[in-house]
């Protein structure tokens, strides 16, 4: 019955609830009627708030979806060429009599100390001759060369980095081939010795291990950053800086040993 008389007089019932309602909220104070009117503004809007909140992400995805697929792609035609590549290589260093070229093994090992020495130039690895560690192996991070293992235990491993006045590595520049020494400055800053005044080195150029030495050839060191000439004009005075950050390292990769590219398995689906 209240139901009925309800839709015979459906206008009038909403506005007697209307007018209910408005001086129940005419009543309450200012505080009680802010607090009302945001809850009804938010229960109003969250729907419109949802839909447009996830068009925003729809389109966003979106477009993230097209570069994945644009770097897929991309990274596909790459791998076509480094197999070319390295079948070329392989071929051309058979008939040339050298020795193939072996891929570097990698142990992943994470920091797990500071040293306490003046310089912060060692740290504590948590992997140690357990794990086939011996001392002098290189270790690489994600951006380049990190330095070497000093000391071996059982279950550590102390990590002395290339930000060392111990440590003199030799290197090259990528683009033009020329050899140099690579010393610690300070930071990640370091110079790049006993390159003759006539060689060929710009600034911005790669600078990587020369494979001579106890360093396997090829792992990116730094870039140039200037270019000068010494006092006698016999010499450059090159700057570079390292791509590792040494103080903020947290894991690190020792080079353990290598294997034949076609058994290295890195370019198989």
């Amino acid at each position: 019955m209240f139901r009925s008389l309800v839709g015979r007089h459906r206008d009038r019932s909403l506005l007697v609830v209307t007018v209910l309602l408005s001086c129940l909220f005419l009543a309450l104070d200012q505080g009680q009627q802010v607090g009302v009117a945001r809850a009804l503004g938010s229960s109003l809007y969250a729907p419109v708030q949802a839909l447009v909140r996830g068009a925003e992400e729809s389109l966003l995805l979106r477009r993230e979806n097209r570069q994945l697929r644009r770097l897929v792609a991309t990274l596909n035609l790459e791998r076509q060429r480094l197999l070319q590549a390295r079948e070329e290589t392989a071929q051309l260093r058979r008939l040339a009599g050298f020795a193939s070229e072996r891929f570097p093994t990698l142990l992943p090992c994470q920091v797990v100390g500071l040293s306490t020495d003046s310089f912060q130039t060692a740290l504590q690895l948590g992997c140690g001759a357990r794990d086939s560690l011996r001392a002098g192996m290189p270790v690489a991070a994600y951006a380049g060369l990190v330095g070497r293992l000093h000391e071996v235990s059982p279950e550590r491993a102390l990590l002395e980095t290339l930000a060392s006045p111990e440590i003199a590595i030799s290197v090259s520049d990528q683009r033009s081939g020329v050899v140099g020494i690579l010393r610690w400055v300070r930071g990640n800053q370091f110079t790049m010795d006993r390159v003759d005044a006539v060689e060929d080195v710009l600034v911005g150029d790669p600078v990587l291990t020369s494979g001579l030495g106890d360093y396997p050839r090829g792992i990116p060191v730094g870039v140039v950053t200037r270019v000068g000439v010494s006092l006698d004009g016999l010499f450059k005075l090159v700057d570079v800086r390292a791509h590792v950050d040494f103080a903020g390292l947290r894991d690190v990769f020792i080079i353990t040993g290598g294997v034949e590219w076609q058994e290295s398995g890195l370019y198989e689906p």
